[in-house]
């Protein structure tokens, strides 16, 4: 991991790199967990190219590989462009993060809060049922988010992400589509 960590610092003399936003101050490139390993930079597709590239230098010293099956790569304000060019070169899922349901709940509870009295303590009862409020303006509601809701369209947009996912069997022509019959060519 001491190579790793060193092809990843060469990184900061290239100008064409950037570094994620919330680790460039420390010049943060990695962070490694007992067998979990998070790679950090810009959104960027050359930046992320860079990194991918130190990445595949790290096997030829240490012959630990890295299962692209267990590997996910997440975005935070990248272009939905941007991201679809980055997965298809790295050919990584897209990972989603899962919001737990105590804080989706603590999430809802704050908004109530700040809605109706502006601030984060409930000083009063509340004049108007939380799941009307998040019912359209057509409806009668005030059109704000649910965050449950949100959630859980979320998840379920993920996964039919997932589920559209193509694997091909090298050259014989195989074609694999998650959920769907084989079918022989591309």
């Amino acid at each position: 991991m001491e190579y790793l960590n060193r092809l990843l610092k060469t990184l900061k003399y290239n100008p064409d790199f950037n570094f994620h936003p919330k680790c460039d101050k420390m010049g943060i490139v990695q962070l490694g967990f007992a067998d979990n390993l998070l790679l950090f930079c810009r959104g960027d597709v050359v930046s992320v190219q860079l990194l991918y590239q130190c990445f595949k230098e790290f096997p030829k010293a240490s012959r630990l590989v890295a299962n692209n099956d267990k590997s996910s790569i997440y975005f935070g304000g990248v272009a939905n462009d941007i991201q679809q060019e980055i997965i298809e070169t790295l050919g990584f899922m897209k990972g989603i993060f899962l919001l737990p349901k105590k804080i989706v709940s603590l999430i809802a509870a704050a908004c109530r809060k700040f809605l109706w009295n502006g601030g984060i303590t409930l000083t009063k009862k509340a004049l108007l049922a939380w799941n009307i409020v998040c019912y359209p303006k057509s409806a009668g509601g005030f059109n704000v988010l649910d965050i449950h809701v949100w959630n859980k369209a979320a998840i379920t947009s993920s996964c039919g992400t997932y589920a559209k996912r193509k694997v091909n069997y090298g050259s014989n022509g195989f074609t694999y589509t998650m959920g769907k019959d084989v079918t022989y060519g591309k």
